[in-house]
């Protein structure tokens, strides 16, 4: 069986070397909390969320971000989603 983790973490250095070969600075993971309201009508009540972004390169014209789950599609089609 395939370790699915390693191969994602494996993938995700490639993508990072390969941002790097682009002229983009490359850093690791950021992780960052987001509050978002919840659809309870009867009173206010706010949950926080946990995010992450687990690649994040910068270079004076482009700043990319990416996630496990956009490495994950990318993978699966062959391609990388650019937007």
């Amino acid at each position: 069986m395939l370790d699915t983790l390693g191969i994602v973490e494996a993938f995700e250095q490639f993508v990072a070397l390969a941002l790097e070969a682009e002229g983009l600075v490359v850093s690791s993971a950021l992780k960052f909390p987001v509050k978002r309201r919840t659809r309870k009508t009867a009173y206010e009540e706010w949950q926080t969320h946990g995010f992450e972004v687990d690649l994040v390169a910068a270079r004076a014209d482009k700043l990319v971000l990416a996630t496990e789950v956009l490495l994950r599609l990318s993978r699966r089609s062959g391609r990388a989603r650019t937007r």
